[in-house]
């Protein structure tokens, strides 16, 4: 909150994403304890890592120029084939502050192509938030290949992630917020509940 779009990154260095820390004090000892230490479920701080990545990249001020496709890529951690879950954060956020609209088409198909899960639940709806209300088709056909029910029914089933769809559905709500679109918004009524409670929903 103290830092909430208060930054102008620097063009020639990448934005720095604070280390997320996992540990704490037990009481009344204040004995420091480590999650390193114990037994936790696999891939525990997913989450906790993606919006780490998302505070981060809301430091980032909305008049903030310099901001391009190229430095955007640049952020991508490098030595991994993997997108790591701040990164994903990290798009959402640039969405959430009106910056996604400078990632060229090309950077988003590479994003999304590799079907990495929380990259493409964040670039999906900060690319929405960018977006809002303003019903751009580019937009809308990028979220609606990931929803079943805008697909032609001739086409090829793909096996998407439920949490990708959720995060489309979710992102086709926010391009056609207060439009008043009548398909739109029979498709989002006949998809409420068709899909099962997910993580991404409580966040």
């Amino acid at each position: 909150m103290f830092t909430l779009r208060t930054a102008s990154p620097v063009v020639t260095e990448p934005l720095p994403i604070p280390r997320l820390c996992l540990s704490g004090r037990s009481a009344p000892q204040g004995t420091t304890v480590d999650l390193s230490h114990i037994d936790v479920v696999p891939n525990m701080n997913m989450w906790p890592s993606f919006h780490n990545g998302v505070a981060a990249g809301l430091r980032i001020a909305t008049n903030a120029s310099d901001i391009d496709s190229t430095w955007i890529v640049f952020n991508k951690p490098k030595g991994t084939s993997e997108v790591p879950a701040e990164h994903a954060g990290f798009l959402m956020a640039l969405g959430l502050n009106g910056h996604l609209h400078h990632l060229v088409e090309w950077n988003t198909y590479e994003y999304l192509v590799k079907c990495h899960e929380m990259t493409s639940v964040g670039l999906l709806l900060g690319m929405a938030a960018t977006m809002r209300g303003t019903m751009d088709m580019s937009t809308t056909k990028l979220m609606s290949i990931h929803v079943e029910a805008l697909l032609p029914p001739t086409s090829i089933e793909l096996d998407i992630p439920q949490n990708i769809q959720i995060a489309a559905l979710v992102g086709i709500g926010l391009v056609y917020e207060g439009t008043a679109h009548r398909h739109m918004a029979e498709v989002l009524l006949s998809e409420i509940g068709t899909i099962e409670l997910s993580p991404l929903l409580l966040f």
